[in-house]
């Protein structure tokens, strides 16, 4: 980590994700960036959030907060909301502000379950209403997970999860055609005022018909 460190940070303008689950790493690190990081990550599982309280005690970061428990991943949007409430009244109250929280409401393969992508859709829109200020982010490419033609299914489902409140996910920055989509559906869902950013892509040759 600190040989990473090292490396990365001279040569990187944007905050730093730290993601260990070894506090005492993590705080070594905390001590050597040189502006606020997102730690990445906590959980209601018990071992770990244990570790991580002490750790995250009013600590200036973002965190990325799983929708995980002891009892395995989630089986419905209320289980999901019932964790991020959790989460968020738990890191608010060591000094994390809501506006600093990133939920991940754990997107679990569709092929598995037919019901998997309506479930964390309607969950992140509850999160929403229930916590306006809060992030949501996550492993968006799960959704895919032993399908076909997996792009496809990626670039569609950002776009749904976009208009339920998603505003980070773990994507490939490298994939043109799904930062193409997310720039167009951020036009369409009212968040480029006279759809300048997607105008500018166009004329730069990030967005393609």
């Amino acid at each position: 980590m600190h040989w990473l460190l090292d490396t990365i940070q001279p040569v990187c303008t944007i905050p730093l994700a730290l993601d260990s689950p070894d506090p005492a790493i993590l705080e070594m690190a905390f001590s050597m960036v040189d502006r606020p990081p997102m730690i990445n990550s906590i959980s209601l599982e018990k071992e770990r959030f244990n570790a991580m309280m002490p750790f995250l005690n009013d600590k200036d970061c973002c965190v990325i907060a799983l929708c995980m428990d002891d009892t395995g991943m989630p089986e419905s949007a209320g289980d999901i909301l019932g964790r991020a409430k959790n989460l968020v009244v738990e890191l608010n109250k060591i000094g994390i502000s809501t506006v600093h929280i990133y939920v991940n409401p754990l997107v679990q393969p569709i092929s598995t379950d037919a019901n998997k992508g309506t479930m964390v859709l309607d969950a992140v829109r509850a999160i929403k209403a229930e916590f306006p200020d809060v992030h949501i982010t996550g492993g968006l490419s799960n959704i895919s997970y032993g399908l076909p033609q997996r792009h496809i299914i990626n670039r569609t489902f950002v776009t749904l999860m976009m208009d339920a409140g998603m505003d980070s996910a773990i994507i490939d920055p490298l994939d043109k055609k799904i930062m193409a989509t997310i720039r167009t559906a951020d036009m369409l869902l009212g968040k480029d005022p006279f759809c300048m950013k997607y105008l500018k892509g166009i004329r730069s040759g990030a967005i393609e018909s």
